[in-house]
């Protein structure tokens, strides 16, 4: 091994050597620059040239024989490709640095700070007059309890205690009893109030969020479905589960708006009632495109295709708060953001 071949093994082992689109850059160890190692055309390897690569050093073009940076380029040609000629897939394993004091004080922190944000958001809840009959437990208590118990991840019963250690606290009015939590879970008189208080959740961010993704996910249940197959002769079962459709900002993730749905349909914007749910906190405005790319006009508006705001890309005359239009993908059906005008 030569002083060339040598100092080529060292700059294949400490170096980076880059592909190019006319061949790889080698980095000079003199720490100028870096050299082109170009590969020579096959035709000229067939007819008896004495080299596969040539180098823009000048020491390949004093001599024309191969330099430190052209062995260099064969030590890592031959080092990610096998004998037949495929490319050896390294597995890497990324690893990212963490302030673990910061996260440990944080995580530690979590729910005795989280708590008292939801109690502050559940107090803008609006509880129903009371009528005849047995009283009414206030919604806004109700609210609280059933989100922090998902929170929580623990079963009614478990979380009976932080149900009475948040009433002591000060953060609901009522300790309600563990069945009446379930009961007001799956409640439809629920549904309007939790997707109330995501919306509510999104103001702090209306500032800052312009652009808008949907999206969807799934979400497993604790009931289970059991079938008997015909072709294997055995019965089988699965969970039940439910999908999510969630309108989030691309920048902060902020959840806007949501729907649930049945664990069939793949994910829309048509799902999701971000046309009206995102309105009053982000004053968000969806209307679908025609066929010649122009926004159709507001669902208040009855002159159609006559009405001048369209015409202006917005119907400005009908609808002067849609400030916000789709985008031209609305058109298919798949529309996965919102940009504003």
């Amino acid at each position: 091994m030569d002083a060339r071949e040598f100092r080529g093994m060292q700059i294949a082992a400490s170096m980076p050597v880059r592909r190019s689109t006319h061949g790889w850059l080698v980095p000079s160890q003199a720490g100028r620059g870096s050299y082109t190692v170009s590969p020579v055309l096959k035709a000229l390897v067939e007819s008896g040239a004495a080299h596969e690569f040539t180098c823009s050093c000048p020491d390949f073009e004093l001599r024309g024989l191969p330099c430190k940076h052209v062995f260099a380029v064969e030590m890592t040609v031959r080092r990610e490709y096998n004998s037949d000629g495929e490319m050896v897939a390294e597995n890497v394993k990324v690893t990212y640095t963490q302030d673990w004091k910061a996260y440990n004080a944080a995580q530690c922190a979590e729910k005795e700070t989280f708590m008292p944000m939801l109690a502050d958001l559940c107090s803008t809840i609006a509880n129903p007059p009371q009528g005849r009959g047995r009283p009414r437990l206030p919604m806004s208590d109700m609210a609280f309890t059933a989100v922090a118990k998902i929170y929580a991840g623990l079963s009614a019963r478990r979380f009976d205690s932080d149900v009475r250690d948040a009433t002591a606290k000060g953060l609901t009015d009522q300790d309600p009893h563990f069945n009446s939590v379930l009961r007001y879970l799956r409640s439809p008189e629920m549904t309007p109030v939790l997707k109330g208080l995501v919306e509510l959740s999104a103001l702090p961010l209306k500032g800052v969020e312009s652009d808008f993704a949907a999206d969807s996910t799934g979400f497993t249940t604790c009931r289970f479905v059991r079938w008997y197959d015909e072709k294997w002769g055995k019965e089988k079962s699965k969970r039940e589960w439910v999908k999510l459709h969630a309108m989030t900002g691309v920048r902060t993730n902020i959840v806007t708006a949501v729907e649930m749905t049945l664990n069939h349909g793949a994910g829309s914007t048509r799902r999701i009632p971000a046309t009206e749910a995102c309105k009053p906190s982000l004053r968000l405005e969806v209307r679908p495109l025609s066929r010649s790319g122009v926004p159709s006009p507001s669902p208040a508006c009855l002159r159609g295709s006559r009405c001048p705001g369209v015409l202006r890309g917005r119907c400005t005359t009908c609808s002067p708060t849609s400030g916000i239009r789709s985008s031209p993908a609305t058109t298919s059906g798949r529309t996965s953001r919102q940009r504003s005008a």
